[in-house]
Parts: C-alpha cells; sequence; structure tokens
C-alpha cells in the first residue's frame, strides 16, 4: 500500500486492508469529449483517448487472491463502456427533455451549444475536469466490484503525458 492510500485511509478512521492487486492493459481505454466552460484553453469542444490503470485494495480470501485479474478487468471494461464515446460534461449547462439533452453555455471562447440523443451524454455534479471524470470512474468501478473489494485507487490518463489519479473506499 502506498502512503498517501494509508494517509486518507486514516484520517477517515478506516483501516485499509492491508494488500493490493494493480491491473494496467492497453485494453482499458476509452474515447470521450468535454469542454471546461470556465477555461481559457478547453472552453471548445474536443476530445481525448483516455486510458485507466486501477490498484485494488481488500483482504486476501481463502483462495489466495483479492479477487481474479479476470473478474476484474472485465468489470472495469463494463464500466469504460459507460463512458466511451460519451461527451462528458457538469449537469449545470445541461437540460434534458425526453430523449434529448441540450447543453448551452458561454465561455471565454463564445458561446456554444449542443443537442446530443439523452444516451450519449454523461452528466456529472461537478465540472468535466479529469480529476471529476476519474472520481466517477473510480466510484463506479469500486461498485461494480464484490464487496471484498475495500477501495480502489483509479489512474486515469488523459492522453499520452496527463491525468489524475484518484482514492476511493467504499461508501464514499
Amino acid at each position: 500500500m502506498d502512503y498517501l492510500s494509508a494517509m486518507v485511509a486514516k484520517k477517515k478512521g478506516e483501516k485499509l486492508p492491508p494488500s493490493s492487486i494493480f491491473i494496467e492493459d492497453d485494453s482499458l481505454h476509452f474515447e470521450y469529449g468535454h469542454c471546461l466552460p470556465k477555461s481559457k484553453t478547453c472552453s471548445v469542444v474536443h476530445g481525448h483517448s483516455s486510458r485507466i490503470s486501477a490498484e485494488l485494495f481488500g483482504d486476501i480470501g481463502k483462495d489466495g487472491m483479492i479477487v481474479d485479474f479476470g473478474d476484474a478487468k472485465n468489470a472495469i471494461k463494463s464500466v469504460l463502456k459507460i463512458f466511451d464515446h460519451k461527451f462528458i460534461i457538469c449537469k449545470k449547462y445541461a437540460k434534458v427533455k425526453g430523449e434529448r439533452c441540450h447543453i448551452s453555455f458561454s465561455g471565454p471562447n463564445g458561446h456554444i451549444e449542443l443537442d446530443l440523443p439523452r444516451e450519449q451524454a454523461i452528466l456529472l455534479d461537478k465540472e468535466a475536469t479529469s480529476e471529476n471524470i476519474a472520481s466517477e470512474v473510480a466510484k463506479q468501478i469500486l461498485n461494480g466490484m464484490p464487496k471484498e473489494i475495500k477501495g480502489v485507487k483509479a489512474f486515469f490518463f488523459e492522453g499520452a503525458n496527463k491525468g489524475a489519479s484518484i482514492f476511493r473506499m467504499r461508501n464514499d
């Protein structure tokens, strides 16, 4: 377990399991579009090719594993399918009417309006930053894991050379 993860768990008054596995695989990727309406450079609609690596925390079971690598990888892939080829934005810029999602905002680069089928939009509670997308992906990965998995640290790569890592415990 890394030092930072241990400190986060300690601050929350929780004991992190002493064991973890990590999964880093080129197949754990997805494509998405987004914009950050308040950003000078990212307030235009643009997209990224992203990749996820994950560290899963839990106790070693009677079978000698925290979780089967294949099962964990499949669970992560099912979460990434939700985000693949979707437009991700903060819900405060969106109005959903029936099967449509209308997005509208004014930013440093002008006024933008988009009209999308509802199923093509992922609406977050917060701005669609790397950190917030990573947090949502980590939450959904953890929710898709067996209850024996107590925490996840997701490494979210927005392109090849930048990204965010987020640590989540169950019930965060």
